[in-house]
């Protein structure tokens, strides 16, 4: 079905015959076909036939490309987030019109649909599969990933009760990019983020989530002496008020005296 809806929305979009979507379809090499198609869960599909959302999404993305950079650019970073709810306001920033361009074309080839008042963005789970595939092919997906994070942190939503909308359909996406990014070597911008979900976690009254959070940030901080020592403290004092409501008395006051020494550290004995 997904296959049908895109090629329809090719031919509606470019104003081409059944007969030359044919050609183009028949024109794309198969080897490529192969990449994209890994990890499709498609059983019933004889393996010397050419999976068809694969053959249909590199079609079409090859027309985005030349169409638009910074609709292509969109869907690669979208690919690194979840494929449900993504807020607008989250991808990377460019004037409203170019922004509503892009999205307007994505959605004219049925790569992304528009809901919640035009403000969030669904893509199907292959789009997003072939979208992650193409990018490994190519070798950007670690460049996608981490530009992902940089913008998560610049965009995260204020974290403030009357943004709870926000903040709360940011938070999966947020932990989708830290996961995937968990390799690399930590960075101011992986910290900034670990430190604004696991206070998203616990106004939810998440705690365990919040404590492994909180705690990652903490072990961040041994390996990385520059880090900003404001951080390393907020995620103690998040440890303390987690210790401290689970009944854990003398794990929180263990916590509180390695604040002190910080203090002192920074600032010197009152």
């Amino acid at each position: 079905p997904l296959a049908i809806v895109q090629a329809a929305s090719f031919i509606n979009e470019n104003g081409t015959t059944l007969a030359g979507y044919v050609k183009l379809l028949d024109g794309q090499e198969q080897s490529a076909i192969d990449l994209l198609s890994e990890d499709f869960e498609d059983k019933g599909r004889y393996k010397s036939i050419r999976n068809p959302v694969a053959t249909t999404w590199l079609t079409s993305f090859e027309q985005i490309q030349r169409q638009s950079r910074l609709a292509a650019d969109y869907l690669c970073f979208m690919a690194c987030m979840q494929e449900k709810d993504i807020l607008v306001s989250l991808l990377p920033p460019h004037p409203n019109v170019e922004q509503q361009k892009a999205i307007g074309l994505l959605s004219s080839y049925s790569f992304v649909r528009l809901r919640h008042e035009d403000s969030r963005l669904d893509m199907h789970r292959l789009v997003h599969l072939a979208t992650r595939n193409w990018l490994q092919s190519i070798g950007s997906l670690r460049e996608w990933q981490l530009c992902a994070l940089s913008c998560l942190d610049v965009r995260f939503p204020e974290i403030d009760m009357m943004y709870r909308s926000q903040w709360r359909a940011t938070v999966p996406h947020a932990l989708r990019v830290l996961t995937l990014t968990q390799s690399e070597d930590p960075a101011p911008e992986r910290v900034h983020l670990l430190l604004k979900v696991a206070i998203c976690q616990m106004n939810d009254a998440r705690s365990k989530e919040a404590e492994a959070l909180y705690g990652e940030v903490v072990e961040i901080s041994k390996t990385m002496p520059d880090l900003e020592a404001s951080w390393t403290i907020s995620a103690l004092t998040g440890l303390v008020d987690i210790y401290m409501d689970e009944g854990k008395t003398e794990k929180a006051l263990r916590l509180l005296e390695e604040i002190i020494q910080t203090q002192k550290r920074l600032h010197g004995s009152p």
